[in-house]
C-alpha cells in the first residue's frame, strides 16, 4: 500500500531530482495506477490534482496557507500540516459519450439521498428548475 508507493514511487522521485540537482519546492501530485506489478506513474503534476484534491482538502485540519507560505520560503523545520484521521471517496460520474461527444441535458437524480455530512462536488452540471441536468462530462 501506502509504504510501496513510498518506496517504488516517491522516494525514486527524490532520489531521482536529488541526482540531476533539481530543486524542488511545492505540491507534488502523483497519478497513479496499481497493477498486479505494483504501483506505474500515470502522471506527476507541480499542483493539486482534480478531482482529487476535493477528497484531500476536508481532511486538511491545519492552514495549509500558511504552510504553502512556509515551503515557498523554505521554513519547513519544526512544521506540520495536521491531517483528519477521517476518510474521504471520491467517485465521479460522467455523461454518456465522454469525453468526445457528451450528452447534455439529462437529468441527474438522487442527489436527495446523498447522506447528511456528505459534501457533493459538480463539473460539467447545469442547475435546472428544482435539480440538475448533464452539462458536459
Amino acid at each position: 500500500g501506502l509504504e510501496l508507493i513510498k518506496k517504488e514511487v516517491l522516494q525514486r522521485f527524490v532520489d531521482g531530482i536529488k541526482k540531476e540537482q533539481i530543486p524542488f519546492c511545492g505540491v507534488l501530485f502523483a497519478g497513479l495506477i496499481f497493477t498486479p506489478g505494483g504501483p506505474k506513474v500515470l502522471e506527476f503534476n507541480c499542483r493539486f490534482g482534480d478531482p482529487e484534491t476535493q477528497s484531500i482538502m476536508p481532511l486538511v485540519a491545519g492552514d495549509l496557507l500558511q504552510m504553502l507560505k512556509a515551503c515557498a520560503d523554505k521554513d519547513l523545520s519544526g512544521r506540520k500540516l495536521e491531517i483528519s484521521r477521517k476518510t474521504c471517496v471520491s467517485v465521479v460520474l460522467a455523461s454518456g459519450g465522454y469525453p468526445e461527444n457528451p450528452e447534455k441535458g439529462k437529468e441527474i437524480t438522487g442527489l436527495y439521498k446523498v447522506p447528511a455530512g456528505a459534501l457533493v462536488f459538480h463539473a460539467g452540471t447545469v442547475k435546472k428548475d428544482d435539480g440538475y441536468v448533464t452539462g458536459g462530462g
